[in-house]
């Protein structure tokens, strides 16, 4: 088949997770735009990309093609389909399209059509030159200070240009060579010259890394630089699983699997704890340096903030009063003292099982400091989360994300910051929030210790509650009112690790086999369809999501219109249905969409290009290109996902995964508002319940930190 050669301007980024990375665009000639009848969309290996695609920028294509003739709103139109072989980016070379080049990439911060047609209009071509040479004088002539410099910042990755070649030829994918060129400088690529293993920091693996040092950079078994990436990856893995700290057996067990060679592996500790990688304590512990530098900074700052406990005065008595104000019902004892434990103490632990009055606690204190004139700040890891402490205390309330990007408090502010369901958050984002916070500003924690452990490595909450240092107090007493559901008792038992009875109207119990699991579960979704079912694993046959997400759809609505839309001339779809509830997986911060965004899909094409989904929040969004690739069914969610939400009617799948521990169980029958539904055998049950909780099998150190006072 003929050879092609195409110049194009990159209008659409479709794919860019390999084997094959997809994008269209137009053509253009010699630096302008050439026919508008033609429509040019490339297909290519992912391997032979010099970089990921970004809309704006000049690509030479070559390759095979075909041909076909549409019509687009009664204007016939060719669309040329390019299997690529060779690609190459290059630059724009009219004023038009460098003004599109750069007001489209999103790393030109602050240079849009306006000031790029200035630059173009003051230097023409030159102004690559003036880039390149990363004079910042010239550019001040056109743009601020600030913004003269995001370009250059901006134009790092571009000026990299011509190390793409070395980049294609040493089999370095282009999702890696991308990010090297975007986040460093030149500096970066002699550094993957000198040793190849820092691509572990880029996100290849060791196994691909090591594959690639052999093949292209000569590097030998016993290599020094291959033995100390072989300790960071040990670490690294370990690490995954939550912890923080690994003793010698732990990680000489993870080395030797990782170098398959017990002597290498012996040989490699020595070298890497010259290296710094890790630091050894008396112990014979092994610390990454990195976790163990943020865990010492959140230790340091939580004693700090510890050590300013206040006597209580009437400024205090003022507070409790107001925040008592019109309270429908009298507080425990307990919960008063929580009430005052927060108002004197500028950081504080609120803890309690489901039941216990957490959030009429929480919004008497809120109320109380509002009344001391702090600027209140309340926040929770989930959007959903936060939502619920809006809808329980009455003040707004943000992710903890979202607070990062978006809020600054002020030196002179008094403020108090609320990290609500504080058993989700892991160490590098408390680590995070404590560098972002000045040194006066307050810390309230509240949570339940007893539900799941954090995604990412290290605790927070479970261990600050195992230490005197930092006052607390945990609700124990659950508030039985008329027309109660039952669920807070019944949860308190698997809290503590009994099985309990099966007593209350709103908890059923559904014994069934494990090929018997998606039936049961998709009956029992059919009867209220607002249900959320919650599963501990994704690919498994009988009760995993995605098997659930299917067989759920196919009895509930089967004939919902399908997700549909037009790209590079095809139609394509997605196995999501009008009328299904669907979960976002990734954030999406252009969008306002976090990981874990629920709501229904209510419409597929129409004047949206893709569809139209509605938020549980209430926001009605159309769907994009990046929100399409992160979008996928919600009949059934992994608990991870749920954590932090509540939900009417909840389904929860046993099975006999090692997730099954006494948290999984206990978080999961938590979400519920009115109603359980518990599906699978007894046996699995009764084992979940009795397995000690994840949390307690990390190794960390910040509880000894913080007692070490």
């Amino acid at each position: 088949m003929k050879t092609s050669r195409y110049d194009i301007r990159v209008t659409s980024v479709w794919n860019t997770v390999g084997p094959f990375i997809t994008f269209a665009g137009v053509p253009i000639k010699a630096g302008i735009r050439g026919s508008a009848r033609k429509f040019i969309s490339v297909k290519a290996k992912d391997s032979d990309c010099p970089m990921i695609p970004i809309k704006g920028q000049h690509w030479r294509i070559t390759g095979t093609k075909t041909e076909n003739k549409i019509s687009r709103n009664g204007f016939m139109q060719t669309e040329v389909h390019v299997t690529a072989k060779r690609l190459r980016v290059t630059m724009p070379e009219s004023g038009d399209n460098f003004v599109d080049f750069v007001a489209s990439d999103k790393e030109f911060v602050g240079v849009g059509d306006v000031l790029a047609r200035r630059l173009w209009n003051k230097f023409g071509s030159e102004v690559y030159q003036i880039l390149n040479d990363r004079n910042l004088g010239m550019l001040e002539m056109v743009l601020t200070k600030e913004t003269a410099r995001n370009m250059l910042q901006a134009w790092g990755r571009y000026s990299n240009l011509r190390h793409l070649h070395w980049f294609s030829q040493h089999a370095i994918p282009p999702r890696i060579s991308s990010s090297i060129m975007k986040y460093h400088s030149e500096q970066a690529v002699q550094q993957v010259k000198d040793n190849p293993f820092i691509l572990l920091a880029f996100g290849m693996s060791f196994t691909e890394v090591d594959e690639l040092s052999k093949s292209y950079f000569n590097v030998g078994e016993n290599d020094p630089r291959r033995l100390i990436a072989a300790v960071e990856e040990s670490l690294y893995r370990h690490s995954k699983r939550g912890h923080t700290v690994a003793n010698h057996k732990q990680l000489k067990g993870i080395l030797n699997r990782v170098l398959n060679d017990t002597e290498l592996a012996s040989a490699a500790l020595m070298l890497s704890h010259e290296n710094g990688e890790f630091i050894l304590d008396d112990d014979g512990n092994y610390h990454p340096t990195a976790a163990l530098v943020m865990e010492k900074v959140v230790a340091h700052r939580f004693l700090e903030l510890a050590a300013r406990k206040e006597d209580w005065s009437g400024l205090h008595d003022q507070a409790l009063s107001a925040g008592l104000k019109d309270l429908p019902f009298p507080l425990t004892e307990r919960q008063g003292e929580a009430i005052c434990t927060s108002l004197i103490n500028p950081i504080s632990v609120l803890t309690g099982g489901a039941g216990t009055g957490k959030t009429t606690v929480l919004r008497v204190i809120l109320r109380a400091y509002q009344e001391m004139g702090y600027t209140i700040y309340p926040m929770a890891l989930a959007g959903r989360a936060a939502r619920r402490i809006r809808e329980g205390t009455g003040f707004n309330a943000s992710t903890i994300a979202g607070f990062l990007k978006n809020i600054t408090i002020s030196d002179d502010e008094d403020a108090i910051v609320v990290i609500d369901e504080g058993s989700m958050v892991d160490l590098h984002t408390m680590y995070r929030l404590v560098m972002a916070l000045h040194n006066n500003v307050r810390i309230l924690l509240v949570g339940d210790p007893a539900q799941l452990s954090p995604i990412g490595y290290g605790l927070v909450l479970h261990d600050v509650v195992k230490i005197q240092a930092i006052s607390g107090t945990e609700l124990d007493i659950v508030k039985r009112q008329k027309g109660e559901t039952g669920i807070p008792e019944f949860t308190r038992f698997v809290r503590n690790g009994l099985v309990p009875d099966f007593d209350s109207p709103n908890i059923r119990f559904h014994s069934v086999s494990n090929d018997e699991l998606n039936s049961k579960i998709s009956e029992l979704y059919t009867q209220v369809p607002n249900s959320q079912i919650v599963a501990a694993t994704y690919h498994a046959e009988h009760g995993g999501i995605d098997a659930l997400n299917k067989v759920c759809q196919k009895v509930s609505n089967p004939k919902g219109q399908l997700l549909r839309f037009a790209l590079f001339g095809e139609q394509m779809h997605l196995n999501i249905r009008v009328g299904d509830p669907v979960i976002f997986t990734e954030n999406e911060w252009d969008e306002d969409i976090q990981n874990g965004t629920m709501g229904t899909l209510v419409s597929s094409g129409g004047e949206s290009k893709f569809g139209v989904v509605e938020l549980d929040d209430g926001r009605t969004i159309e769907l994009t290109e990046s929100l399409v690739y992160i979008m996928k069914p919600a009949y059934a969610v992994s608990l991870h996902k749920a954590q932090g939400s509540q939900f009417k009617r909840v389904i929860v799948v046993l099975s006999n995964s090692r997730m099954l521990d006494r948290s999984w169980i206990y978080t999961a029958l938590t979400r519920a508002e009115q109603c359980i539904e518990i599906v699978g055998t007894p046996e699995q049950f009764e084992t979940a319940i009795s397995r000690i909780s994840a949390a307690e099998r990390r190794s960390t150190t910040l509880h000894k930190l913080l007692a070490a006072v």
